[in-house]
């Protein structure tokens, strides 16, 4: 629709799905998470105007804004293959805060209209450097590692200050946090969904834990759209003790199994 309301774009481009969608889990309505890489500094206008009448599309369509401005309108994810690899080696030579999210943001990046060969150069770089950079993954694996262990004490849920339980924040986010750092490690950065990652990480030493990560995971989301469904809501915030039986034996079977994939990354990592 965009196309045909401004013309022809005036060379090669690749749109990116970031976030959820990137990684092929957008299971409910979220908000929206793009990027977008075009060819020559020629298109500049054409695609800033490109990205402002998707998005405002999208909004109409239920999909808000980024709260956090990950968004092709803004400069910061729109730009040229050089200016996307400068960018991103910013990033990784940075390291830390803001960096290092954008880094993990990116990692979701899968294109999905426009032309894929506009965007390898600048991701496959980021992909090399990912495997390569040591010290980039050891700090990778800290932050992953930031939400800590969602059951407390006697296994009990660790509620927030509302008396709920962030499915999303304790649960599901730590899953695919580790994918991302482990895929890194072994040099499979270019997979974008938390699956996919899992399973081509799996191996001889681990794959006990990663055959229940994959489980756990599917059963994750599964649990949110229910929940969403069920509360009409986007099921982030669940009360456990609504929970039937057999729902809370699963979540926290589940989250026995972040706990352990926590101490994999540690052991791995040495943290």
């Amino acid at each position: 629709m965009a196309e045909k309301h401004l013309g022809p774009a005036p060379c090669d481009f690749a749109w990116i799905a970031l976030g959820s969608l990137g990684r092929g889990e957008q299971l409910i309505v979220t908000d929206q998470d793009h990027a977008l890489v075009y060819e020559s500094e020629q298109g500049r206008d054409y695609f800033k105007q490109l990205a402002l009448a998707v998005s405002a599309t999208m909004q109409e369509l239920g999909f808000e804004e980024d709260h956090f401005g990950v968004s092709a309108t803004s400069d910061l994810w729109r730009g040229t293959p050089k200016e996307w690899t400068a960018r991103l080696d910013s990033w990784m030579r940075d390291g830390e805060g803001d960096a290092l999210l954008r880094l993990s943001i990116v990692q979701d990046a899968r294109v999905i209209a426009g032309n894929l060969h506009t965007a390898l150069p600048a991701f496959n770089h980021l992909y090399r450097r990912l495997h390569e950079e040591q010290a980039l993954l050891q700090s990778m694996a800290k932050d992953a590692l930031r939400n800590q262990s969602p059951l407390g004490i006697f296994k009990r849920f660790k509620l927030e200050k509302s008396g709920q339980f962030d499915l999303k924040l304790r649960a599901i986010l730590p899953f695919i946090d580790a994918s991302k750092v482990l895929a890194a490690l072994a040099g499979k950065s270019h997979l974008s969904s938390t699956l996919g990652r899992l399973e081509a990480i799996k191996d001889a030493s681990n794959e006990e834990l990663i055959t229940s990560a994959v489980h756990s995971y599917e059963i994750l989301l599964d649990l949110r759209v229910k929940f969403a469904l069920a509360n009409g809501d986007s099921g982030r915030y669940i009360n456990p003790d609504s929970l039937d039986a057999l729902d809370k034996q699963l979540l926290r079977n589940v989250l026995k199994t972040v706990e352990a994939l926590q101490d994999h990354m540690k052991l791995k990592f040495k943290l």
